[in-house]
């Protein structure tokens, strides 16, 4: 169906942004990742993805501390944005490169 084609096309649009993300934080282009992270968010939005199969909608929460609504993340500034990719950048460095932890998540869903 057009339907499902439109939902595969998304997911694959996603997943590119997500590699393009990730590749901007291991080449140190953190301002490039602003665009990306709307868009990324944008999409588990759309979808309503739940919690557990979010990868970036719950940073708002855990990192800004808001809720993860559609509301405020149309509205988050862009330095709202950047403190999320830095916190990111972080994480990577000194993990090595291990993608934020299952604690911070569980924390988050305790919080919301």
């Amino acid at each position: 169906s057009e339907y499902a084609q439109i939902k595969c096309c998304d997911c694959l649009e996603w997943k590119m942004n997500t590699i393009r993300f990730n590749l901007n934080l291991q080449t140190n282009r953190l301002e490039d990742n602003v665009s990306l992270y709307r868009k990324l968010i944008a999409y588990e939005l759309k979808h309503n993805l739940d919690f557990e199969q979010q990868e970036h909608l719950f940073l708002i929460t855990a990192i800004l501390s808001k809720k993860a609504t559609a509301a405020n993340a149309n509205s988050l500034s862009k330095s709202e944005i950047m403190k999320i990719v830095n916190a990111l950048n972080r994480q990577r460095l000194s993990s090595s490169g291990i993608r934020l932890d299952e604690r911070v998540k569980e924390r988050v869903a305790l919080s919301v």
